[in-house]
């Protein structure tokens, strides 16, 4: 994975990146560079350079997503897609709005340091970025109906940050009960919210592969299961395979695949 870096200081990129080392991420497996503009990550964007980019919207100083700023921010956007920017928010740059500032650009991946920047989280809305990169690649540019809130559905039940733990949970960022949102997943040919959720971790847990996780403990803990009778009945309920099977990169790359099957037979 190439990741690029737009950071102010250091002890933000040290905050970033440490994380992945406590975690034994194979270095060979992650590869940085950093920047020092944004039109040189623009230039990048442009040119496909890199998986994804963690940048500080403030860069530089400190107008913290002024008006400077958020037409940069919007070009690297419609240039990368919305699983390409990762958002850095550090303490000093933080303030009351500044992440509502950032959804209404269309910036779904954000750590925010003291919060998000511990290894796990950030290992984990990285991955989530890969795979709304995937996802968007594979079940919305082919998307034949291009209803918006079925695409929103979509993206915000496989790929959301923070991951919704429950349908109830899905059902309130859209505004509606549980019993309105299966409703209208069915209309719109997707699976049930329970199982569109589910099979957000199973592509997160692929996201992990490429960075080099890749254990029965990772794929129990993001799939919130505590016991392996359970984790086997999951595993095989939602792709036909075992928990081993699903951690394997042979099987991995085709799990997306099951998924397309399944949406197109809903």
């Amino acid at each position: 994975m190439h990741v690029d870096l737009l950071l102010n200081e250091t002890s933000a990129l040290l905050s970033v990146l440490s994380p992945l080392g406590r975690l034994q991420v194979p270095t060979s497996r992650v590869s940085t560079h950093v920047l020092s503009s944004w039109e040189e990550l623009e230039s990048r964007a442009a040119e496909a350079a890199f998986d994804l980019a963690i940048v500080q919207p403030d860069f530089p100083g400190g107008n913290q997503c002024g008006k400077t700023n958020v037409g940069k921010i919007v070009r690297v956007r419609d240039a990368v897609g919305p699983g390409g920017l990762v958002h850095f928010v550090s303490e000093d740059g933080f303030r009351k709005g500044l992440l509502d500032d950032l959804h209404r650009l269309g910036c779904r991946f954000v750590i925010i340091q003291g919060t998000d920047d511990h290894p796990r989280s950030i290992l984990r809305i990285l991955s989530r970025a890969l795979t709304c990169r995937t996802v968007q690649a594979r079940l919305l540019e082919d998307d034949p109906s291009g209803i918006i809130e079925r695409r929103e559905l979509l993206l915000a039940s496989l790929v959301g940050w923070p991951p919704p733990g429950s349908v109830s949970d899905l059902a309130c960022r859209f505004h509606t009960s549980p019993r309105n949102l299966r409703r209208k997943m069915e209309a719109y040919g997707l699976l049930g919210p329970r199982q569109m959720i589910r099979w957000g971790c199973l592509l997160e847990v692929c996201a992990l592969q490429r960075l080099g996780v890749k254990t029965r403990a990772h794929l129990a803990a993001i799939l919130g299961v505590g016991d392996p009778t359970t984790l086997v009945r999951l595993c095989r309920d939602l792709t036909a395979l075992s928990p081993e099977e699903v951690l394997t990169e042979k099987y991995a790359k085709h799990l997306l695949d099951i998924l397309v099957s399944q949406l197109k037979s809903a």
